[in-house]
């Protein structure tokens, strides 16, 4: 699916002191977050993530992050860096996959929050309800919206849908 392929190694320590050490030898710790995953530390080579994200997509690539003998599609949800050699320290990856039936509240209703949010339906179908009005996302369609806007996702289908979805806060 993505042009770009980054290997992440797992079961990493957490913590300071390792984060350093990590750094220290090429390597930025991050986690890597998703809808119907448990939070996984991980860690990947700098050369490799400078790579990834200084093609044209930039910090918006689509990245296969293969990891615990898996690929996941997956896209940069948030990137440190250093405040004076403004070297990355830590990344956060985000999977976005939903299972049949699976929506993006786990209440079912609908959700608000601060910013604009974009997003790009790579396989299957969602169903977004934005404010009164419903929409049928297939692959290929991309959204982009006021994110105060009440609004949920939700597939409908019976095969899981991909996509990649991130939130760009507003500056205060």
């Amino acid at each position: 699916m993505a042009e770009i392929t980054l290997k992440a190694d797992v079961g990493r320590p957490t913590g300071t002191r390792v984060s350093k050490r990590l750094r220290a030898v090429g390597r930025v710790p991050g986690v890597v977050y998703g809808l119907g995953h448990d939070p996984v530390a991980v860690d990947v080579d700098w050369r490799d993530l400078r790579v990834a994200l200084t093609g044209d997509a930039g910090l918006n690539a689509l990245i296969d992050l293969e990891f615990d003998g898996q690929s996941q599609l997956s896209i940069v949800k948030s990137l440190q860096r250093h405040p004076v050699h403004h070297t990355v320290t830590h990344v956060d990856f985000l999977l976005i996959t939903y299972q049949p039936g699976g929506t993006s509240s786990s209440s079912g209703l609908l959700m608000r929050h601060s910013g604009a949010e974009f997003g790009y339906v790579v396989s299957g179908e969602l169903t977004l309800t934005l404010g009164f009005d419903t929409h049928r996302l297939r692959a290929g369609d991309a959204v982009s919206f006021d994110s105060s806007t009440p609004h949920a996702y939700r597939n409908e289908t019976s095969e899981p849908a991909v996509g990649v979805w991130f939130v760009l806060e507003r500056s205060a």
